[in-house]
């Protein structure tokens, strides 16, 4: 059984955003959202995750 995550979808979107902009480090947005340091920590590490995965697809795909 999964678990909830603490950050909805859209304000992990609006945390991801800030950050990449620099309007925000991660003690920032953690302080704004109210959540931990971690969550916002753990949701840029999946973020990142996802990316090189649809980054090694893309490479994939193309070799065809």
């Amino acid at each position: 059984m999964s678990r909830k995550s603490k950050i909805d979808a859209a304000k992990k979107v609006k945390i991801i955003e800030q950050h990449l902009n620099g309007e925000l480090g991660q003690k920032g947005a953690a302080k704004i959202w109210g959540v931990n340091k971690r969550s916002v920590q753990d949701c840029l590490v999946s973020v990142i995750i996802m990316i090189m995965i649809m980054l090694l697809l893309w490479i994939h795909l193309i070799r065809r």
